[in-house]
């Protein structure tokens, strides 16, 4: 769903809905003496990434927006409090927050003998990442990242691919439809079911980052400019062009993965979340089934008339819903077709959430960003006005025990100098 970058055109709003979720959620759970003892951050990742790219007054815009509105709070004190996730970073929080869930970092072990680390699998709308560490393999600086965490130390493949979460790669998918049919106003779409069809603009389309407006484009169109994208529910068609993303160009490594991108050979089980978490529950995917499986229930989805969907799942509104068909088909393309698992491999454990709480980039963010906070602060700050009075008295102190000093040292002198000089009784 749209997040901060939705604001663009209105950042201010951006700074008061973080208030809003300030003070409905967090001022609620923390009383005022806690306040001054916790800290916040704000994360924002390949959304507010993108934005950047496409207008950076907006970006730099809705990040003050935000951090005028946290600046407004008596929250702890800390650096980089608002800031945007660099696709490493948003890989690497990804897999803290995997090997948190599964307990691996509570283990006291170095990563060569923990058999309990996880690889990370993080679909997300503008970008998908992957985080795990190889087998014995020097990794370019480009694509490592090392953490301490825990008193250990890791070294980790991680890579973000910009464009490639779901909502990008749809809308790049439709992009390149749109130029195979000359930009026609009526296109047939294969990843939405058969009875549902929806008019889309030009802007939606081309203004984005990841699908620019192709040379091939030679007459003029408004962003205003309609197509009408009609369903056929053919997966097929929509798997093959879903594989046609992930292009295949010379490899300077020796193994990648696609785009001349570096992978070293895939290692150890993986969980995968987010926006595969979504997918996983909607078709009841369970640890321990292969990624065929995702494959086989997509394509019996796609398959039926949006009139039967939307009776069978009345509770789903219709954006989530009409996308299952795509997501589905793409998270198991991504993961054979662009990442090269295997698609009998039963590695990849898709979940959702843990204990009710969503499985994310987050809480490894969080864990990152405390992990170099001092885990105390003074039990009392003092007031500007109980400064100035304790400096006042300490001042006194020291010029009354001066004082007292200049005096004890005078009378020693006085009493020395009776001493030497008095005279000798006959």
């Amino acid at each position: 769903d749209a997040g901060i970058t939705s604001y663009e055109h209105e950042p201010e709003i951006a700074g008061e809905m973080i208030k809003k979720c300030i003070d409905n959620v967090v001022l609620r759970l923390l009383s005022q003496h806690a306040i001054k003892k916790t800290a916040i951050y704000f994360g924002a990742t390949a959304g507010m990434r993108l934005l950047c790219e496409r207008d950076q007054e907006a970006c730099y815009l809705i990040e003050e927006s935000i951090r005028r509105s946290l600046n407004k709070y008596k929250f702890r004190e800390t650096k980089n409090r608002v800031k945007i996730l660099t696709g490493k970073e948003e890989s690497a929080f990804g897999w803290i927050s995997a090997n948190i869930v599964n307990g691996a970092l509570l283990k006291e072990m170095p990563q060569k003998s923990n058999p309990y680390l996880v690889g990370s699998l993080d679909m997300g709308g503008g970008s998908a990442e992957i985080a795990f560490i190889p087998e014995n393999i020097t990794i370019p600086e480009k694509y490592s990242s090392k953490l301490s965490l825990y008193g250990l130390d890791y070294t980790l493949y991680t890579h973000s691919y910009l464009c490639f979460g779901f909502k990008e790669a749809q809308r790049r998918l439709m992009a390149n439809l749109l130029e195979v049919s000359n930009f026609s106003r009526k296109v047939i779409y294969p990843c939405w079911q058969k009875g549902y069809n929806e008019t889309i603009s030009a802007a939606s389309i081309w203004l984005s980052p990841c699908s620019v407006r192709p040379k091939s484009m030679i007459f003029p169109l408004s962003n205003t400019t309609a197509y009408n994208f009609v369903g056929n529910g053919s997966s097929s068609a929509c798997l093959n062009r879903i594989k046609e993303l992930f292009y295949n160009t010379t490899c300077q490594f020796g193994t990648c993965s696609f785009d001349g991108v570096f992978q070293p050979p895939l290692r150890g089980h993986f969980m995968a979340f987010s926006g595969y978490g979504h997918v996983g529950t909607f078709f009841n995917i369970t640890k321990g089934d292969a990624i065929n499986e995702i494959k086989t229930k997509g394509e019996d989805f796609c398959k039926k008339d949006w009139s039967q969907v939307s009776r069978d799942y009345p509770n789903i509104i219709t954006k989530f819903l009409k996308n299952y068909c795509f997501e589905s088909l793409y998270s198991y393309g991504f993961l054979t077709s662009g990442l090269h698992f295997k698609p009998e491999s039963n590695d990849v454990h898709i979940r959702k959430e843990d204990d009710g709480i969503q499985i994310g980039w987050s809480l490894g963010f969080m864990v990152n960003a405390t992990n170099s906070v001092a885990v105390e602060e003074p039990s009392y700050r003092l007031s500007r006005q109980e400064y100035i009075a304790l400096l006042t008295f300490c001042c006194l102190v020291i010029m009354l025990g001066l004082a007292m000093l200049i005096g004890c040292f005078i009378k020693r002198r006085v009493e020395n100098k009776a001493y030497k000089y008095s005279r000798i009784e006959k």
